[in-house]
């Protein structure tokens, strides 16, 4: 591994209760489902030529349940980050998923230039507040660890906000609910700049 670059796999968690009953988790804490569990237990295997170096987690249970499985030993507190977790969903906290509505629709009906500053409900965070929180914090662990591979579980906003914020799709391309739990992102970071080089199941979406 050349030690200028930390090679990243950014992994959503496994299916978690609120998850199972068609609830909005955000930042609510919920557990893993025990389907859940067999799932980031049978995805192990989709990791097995990977020897990761360290650990990192959002500080939320279900993400680090799913990284202690994948990773094989607990995630060290310190590695427990709040920058890591979900969107916060304001009112929409815990509510049906139904409540969330049309959020891609009315999102691509605003210019380019406004589609990141959207609030869709109060007290929500915009796709501009919670990637820049999400990338700040990947950032800040890869130059920390040059060199190194790191596994970092986040959540599905949080995931699919640095996919459209680094270029690898747009909001219908990569609409709400589309990132699958247990996918994964392989990120590169390189002299302070992040590029993802693949996205399980998700191919880059093409230049129009």
């Amino acid at each position: 591994m050349d030690s200028e670059i930390c090679k990243i796999y950014l992994v959503r968690h496994g299916l978690s209760e609120l998850n199972v009953k068609g609830l909005i988790g955000g930042q609510t804490e919920t557990p893993l489902a025990k389907d859940g569990i067999k799932q980031v237990k049978d995805a192990r295997s989709k990791f097995k030529h990977v020897k990761f170096d360290n650990v990192y987690s959002s500080d939320l249970q279900r993400a680090i349940h799913t990284a202690e499985i994948l990773y094989g030993a607990p995630v060290p507190e310190k590695n427990r980050l709040s920058g890591l977790r979900e969107r916060h969903f304001g009112v929409l906290e815990s509510q049906p998923f139904s409540n969330f509505g049309d959020y891609t629709g009315k999102i691509m009906e605003l210019p380019e230039e406004q589609r990141s500053l959207y609030q869709h409900a109060n007290n929500m965070e915009t796709d501009d507040e919670l990637s820049k929180r999400i990338i700040k914090s990947i950032e800040s662990i890869a130059s920390n660890n040059l060199g190194k591979t790191v596994l970092i579980v986040s959540h599905g906003s949080a995931i699919r906000v640095v996919l459209i914020k680094l270029g690898w799709g747009d909001h219908r391309h990569l609409a709400s609910g589309s990132f699958k739990n247990v996918g994964y992102a392989e990120i590169q970071y390189k002299k302070g700049r992040l590029e993802i080089i693949d996205v399980e199941d998700t191919p880059r979406q093409a230049v129009q």
